[in-house]
C-alpha cells in the first residue's frame, strides 16, 4: 500500500480515488464512501477549522518527523507535540523546535493564578454552596410551548382555504387525477412531512427521507397525519390532540392494521413498488421512484391521460392547442381559411411534434388531418422561416381580438437590469398591493407573457405555483434590506466524485449520485434555488423537494456571496436578492463525475444529465418541462440502473441535445416579438 502512495505521490486526486476503490474493494459501501470523501474534513480547503493533533516525534513508525508534520500544517492540520530539551541537539529534530518568537509569546500569555490561602478554602466554598442553594429558588424553566400545535392547526386551515381556491379553477382532468389519488393516498410517490417544535417555540416542518415515509406513515395514528390531495403530501404530527369522536383503540397496537389505515388496500402503484423492491438488487429504482403527476396534462405517467392520447386524437389536439396558446400566444384565425387536402409529409409532422414537446409515438397521426393542427403546423413553419405572422393567430398584438395589450399582469411588468452583470429581469410588481415580501421574475419576454396569459384571478403565489410545477425558469426578487443576515453553511469543495480509468458504471452509481443529490437538496437554500432553476435541475430537486419551499422566499442574506443571486437595479442602486446556486452545485445535481484517463491527472468529465450551460439555449430547451425531457430523464434514469448505459461527456451532450435548427429559429422569433411587444406596453 505505501509503495502504491509512493506511486501516485504529485496527483492527489488519484490517490485518493485509489483509497477509496481500495475501501469499496474491501467490502465498504460506494456510497456511504463518497459521502465520507465529500465531508469538510477530507477537503484540503485551508479554510476548514480542524481539531488538530498531537504527533509523538519519537515514534519509530513517523520515518521523517519534520516532512510528517509539515504535510500535516501543509493540509491545515494544526499539529502539537511535545519538546524536550535533548531535541535540540538531535540532528533530524533540532530544527523543530519553537523559534524565539514563539517563546516570547508564550511567556507574554502566561499568567500566574491566584493561591487561595488553605484556611479560608472551606469557607469560602461553603458560602458559595449557600449561595447556590439560595439561587435554586429562582432557577429558569424552559419555555412553555407556545400555543401548543396550534400553529399546526393553522397551517392546515389554510391550507384548506387554499385548496377551496385550487378547487375552483381547476379543471376536469386535474380533479380526476386528484381524486384518484385521494381515494387511495399514495404513501412511498407522496411527500411526507413531520411537524416539529424547534428552538424558541417555534414550528416546522421536517421533510421525510423517501425510505422512510412508508414506515412513518405506518407509524402514525390516523388523526395524526393529514393527506393533501392538491399538493400530494402528507403532513404529519405526533402531538395532533385525539379527536373526542376518535372510536380507535387507545393503544400502541392502534395501527396494526398498516396501509389500511391510511386510505383502504393499497394503491397499485405501492404494491408496483413492493414487487420491485422485492426483485430488485440494488432498490435504486424504487427508493427513488419519480411521481410528475400534475406537472402537466400530457406527462401524467401514473394515470393513464398520456397513453390516452396514442389513440385518441381528439384529445390530442385539446392538448396542442393549449399548449401553443399558453406557451407561445397562438390562436386559431377565425374564420378557418380552406386547408390543404394532400397528406402532411411525415418529416413536418415530426417537427411540429417535437416543437410542442410530445413524443413522435405518443399520438395518432389521423391528428393531422384536423384543420386546427394543420393552421398550427403552418404558423410553426413560418415562425422556423421567419415568415409572416398574421394579427389573428397571435395575441402579442394590438390588433388581436384577444390581445394582450391592457393585460393587468402586463401593467405590472417592469424591466430591471442588474448595474453588475448588465442581465435583464422581468419582474412583476404588485406595489402596495402586493401579498408577499418578494416581486416574481423571470429572465425572457416569452416567460413573462405566459405569465400574463394564466388566468386573472391567479394570486401571485399561484402563478409562481405554475411556474415550479411546470419547470418554468423563475426568481423571487426580495430587497435585501428587508432580509435577515444569516451565516453560510459550511461546505466542502470535493462534492463531485472521480471515477478510475478502467471503472465499469452500474446502477450503483446511480443511486450514489442520488443519495448525494438528496444530501445536498436537504438545504433549504439549495432547494429553492434549483425548484427555480428549470431544466434538469428542476427536474432532480422536483424528485425530492416541496413546491412550497419556494412561495416562501429567499432565505435569507447570506455572508457568503455565493449563496445569493444579487441584482443591483441599474437606475435605483436598490439591491434585491434571491437564493443563488453555485455552478459546482449545478454539476452535482447533475451528475457530473470527473473520470481519469490514465494520463497523470487529466480527467474526463462526464455526467447523468446535460449541465445547464449545455442545455440552455440548446435544441431540447423548451423553456418549461415537456413530455419528450421526462422520457430522456426517465430513460437515462433506467438505462442506468440497469448498466446498459454510462454517462455521456460534455461533448456528447451537447451534440445530442443541438436539435433542429428550425426549433431554435422558432423559440428566437417568439422571443423577440414577445420582447417588442413588451416594450411597447411598458413606459
Amino acid at each position: 500500500m505505501e509503495e502504491e502512495q509512493t506511486r501516485l505521490r504529485g496527483f492527489p486526486e488519484i490517490a485518493i480515488q485509489h483509497w477509496i476503490e481500495v475501501l469499496i474493494k474491501g467490502g465498504h459501501d460506494r456510497k456511504v464512501v463518497q459521502e465520507m470523501n465529500t465531508e469538510l474534513v477530507c477537503s484540503f480547503d485551508k479554510s476548514v477549522r480542524r481539531v488538530g493533533t498531537f504527533v509523538d516525534l519519537n515514534n519509530p513508525k513517523i520515518h521523517d518527523p519534520e516532512n510528517f508534520v509539515k504535510h500535516l500544517e501543509n493540509h491545515a492540520v494544526p499539529v502539537w507535540y511535545r519538546w524536550l530539551p535533548d531535541y535540540a541537539q538531535d540532528e533530524f529534530l533540532c530544527r523543530m523546535g519553537p523559534t524565539l518568537a514563539q517563546i516570547q509569546e508564550l511567556m507574554s500569555q502566561t499568567v500566574q493564578m491566584h493561591v487561595r490561602h488553605a484556611g479560608n478554602a472551606e469557607e469560602e466554598g461553603s458560602s458559595d454552596s449557600m449561595e447556590t442553594e439560595a439561587g435554586q429558588g429562582h432557577r429558569t424553566l424552559p419555555p412553555l410551548k407556545k400555543g401548543g400545535v396550534q400553529a399546526v392547526l393553522d397551517f392546515l386551515k389554510r391550507r384548506e382555504v387554499e385548496n377551496l381556491r385550487k378547487e375552483e379553477i381547476e379543471t376536469p382532468e386535474d380533479k380526476s387525477k386528484r381524486m384518484n389519488r385521494l381515494r387511495q393516498p399514495p404513501v412511498q410517490s407522496a411527500r411526507v412531512y413531520v411537524w416539529v417544535e424547534k428552538e424558541g417555540g417555534v414550528w416546522d416542518r421536517d421533510t421525510v427521507s423517501v425510505d422512510e415515509r412508508r414506515d412513518t406513515l405506518a407509524d402514525m395514528r390516523p388523526y395524526q397525519k393529514k393527506y393533501d390531495s392538491f399538493h400530494n403530501e402528507w403532513n404529519c404530527c405526533y402531538d395532533l390532540p385525539r379527536p373526542i369522536d376518535y372510536e380507535g383503540d387507545s393503544s400502541d397496537d392502534e395501527e396494526e392494521g398498516g396501509y389500511d389505515a391510511i386510505g383502504g388496500d393499497m394503491p397499485e402503484e405501492e404494491a408496483m413498488y413492493r414487487g420491485r423492491e422485492e426483485n430488485s438488487n440494488s432498490g435504486v429504482e424504487a427508493r427513488f421512484e419519480l411521481s410528475i403527476e400534475d406537472m402537466d396534462d400530457l406527462a401524467a405517467m401514473h394515470n393513464g391521460s398520456s397513453s390516452a392520447l396514442t389513440t385518441d386524437a381528439d384529445a390530442a389536439e385539446d392538448y396542442v392547442m393549449r399548449a401553443m396558446r399558453v406557451y407561445y400566444g397562438y390562436t386559431t384565425p377565425l374564420p378557418l381559411t380552406a386547408v390543404q387536402t394532400k397528406t402532411m409529409e411525415l418529416r413536418t409532422q415530426n417537427r411540429f411534434l417535437k416543437f410542442v414537446g410530445i413524443p413522435l409515438t405518443r399520438v395518432d397521426r389521423s391528428l393531422f388531418n384536423k384543420p386546427t393542427i394543420i393552421h398550427a403546423v403552418d404558423f410553426m413553419e413560418r415562425l422556423g422561416s421567419n415568415g409572416k405572422v398574421h394579427s389573428g393567430e397571435y395575441d402579442a398584438r394590438e390588433d388581436h381580438r384577444e390581445s394582450l395589450t391592457g393585460n393587468r399582469r402586463v401593467r405590472m411588468i417592469r424591466k430591471l437590469k442588474d448595474r453588475e452583470t448588465g442581465k435583464e429581469y422581468y419582474v412583476f410588481d404588485e406595489g402596495n398591493s402586493g401579498t408577499t415580501t418578494w416581486m416574481l421574475a423571470v429572465r425572457t419576454a416569452t416567460h413573462a407573457l405566459i405569465v400574463c396569459r394564466l388566468p386573472d384571478d391567479m394570486t401571485i403565489l399561484e402563478v409562481a405555483t405554475y411556474l415550479v410545477e411546470h419547470g418554468i425558469p423563475f426568481h423571487t426578487l426580495q430587497k435585501a434590506a428587508t432580509l435577515t443576515r444569516k451565516r453560510s453553511v459550511p461546505r466542502s469543495t470535493r462534492l463531485l466524485p472521480y471515477r478510475t480509468k478502467d471503472h465499469v458504471f452500474t446502477g450503483e452509481d446511480y443511486e450514489v449520485y442520488m443519495t448525494a443529490v438528496e444530501n445536498a437538496l436537504g438545504e433549504k437554500r439549495q432547494a429553492r434555488a434549483a425548484l427555480m432553476s428549470g431544466g434538469f435541475v428542476w427536474r432532480m430537486a422536483k424528485t425530492m423537494c416541496n413546491s412550497d419551499v419556494v412561495l416562501e422566499g429567499p432565505s435569507g442574506l447570506s455572508d457568503n456571496a455565493d449563496d445569493n443571486l444579487i441584482v443591483k437595479d441599474v437606475e435605483t442602486g436598490e439591491v434585491y436578492i434571491d437564493d443563488g446556486i453555485t455552478t459546482l452545485e449545478e454539476e452535482l445535481l447533475c451528475g457530473v463525475m470527473e473520470c481519469f484517463t490514465g494520463n497523470g491527472n487529466q480527467t474526463s468529465r462526464r455526467s447523468f444529465y446535460p449541465l445547464p450551460k449545455t442545455f440552455t439555449g440548446s435544441g431540447m430547451d423548451y423553456g418549461r418541462w415537456t413530455v419528450i425531457l421526462e422520457d430522456v430523464f426517465k430513460a437515462v434514469r433506467e438505462a442506468t440502473i440497469s448498466g446498459e448505459r454510462k454517462p455521456k461527456s460534455m461533448g456528447e451532450w451537447r451534440d445530442g441535445t443541438r436539435g433542429a435548427g428550425e426549433f431554435r429559429r422558432a423559440m428566437a422569433r417568439i422571443e423577440e416579438m414577445s420582447r417588442n411587444f413588451i416594450d411597447k406596453q411598458i413606459p
